[in-house]
C-alpha cells in the first residue's frame, strides 16, 4: 500500500478547493442576478402595461366628455380612436354601456347620455384604482 505524504494530499485538496471555489460562486451568483434581471424586467412590463391601460381609459373618459360637451369632427375623431380600445381593456359589463353610448353618438342622441357617462367614468374609475 503507497504511503501518503499528508502535506501533499492537504496542498492538493487546498489547490483543487482555489480553483473549484470562485467557479462555483460565479456559477451560482450568474443564476441569481439572471432570475432577478427577469423579476425586474417583469416587474417593467407590467408597469408599462398599467400606465398604457391608464391612459387609455383616462383618454376615452376625455375624448367621451370632449364628444358630450362639443360634438365636432375633431372630438368624434378622437373619441373614436379610444372607443375601440377602451372597449378592448374594459369588463363585459361596462362594454356594454360603451357600446349603447357609441350607438347613440351614432344616432346624434346626446342630450340622453348624461347619466350613463355619470355611470361609465364611476366604473371606469373603480377599474384605474383597482390597476
Amino acid at each position: 500500500m503507497p504511503n501518503f505524504d499528508l502535506t501533499i494530499t492537504i496542498s492538493a485538496i487546498v489547490a483543487v478547493s482555489a480553483v473549484i471555489s470562485p467557479i462555483l460562486t460565479a456559477i451560482i451568483n450568474n443564476h441569481y442576478q439572471l432570475k432577478l434581471k427577469k423579476i425586474e424586467l417583469k416587474q417593467k412590463e407590467y408597469e408599462q402595461t398599467i400606465l398604457y391601460k391608464r391612459n387609455i381609459l383616462e383618454n376615452y373618459i376625455r375624448y367621451l366628455n370632449g364628444v358630450y360637451q362639443y360634438p365636432n369632427e375633431e372630438s368624434l375623431s378622437n373619441y373614436a380612436q379610444y372607443y375601440s380600445l377602451a372597449y378592448a381593456y374594459l369588463p363585459e359589463n361596462t362594454r356594454k354601456k360603451i357600446s349603447d353610448i357609441n350607438h347613440r353618438l351614432g344616432q346624434s342622441a346626446h342630450a340622453n347620455i348624461v347619466n350613463e357617462i355619470d355611470e361609465i367614468i364611476s366604473d371606469i374609475s373603480d377599474i384605474l384604482q383597482k390597476l
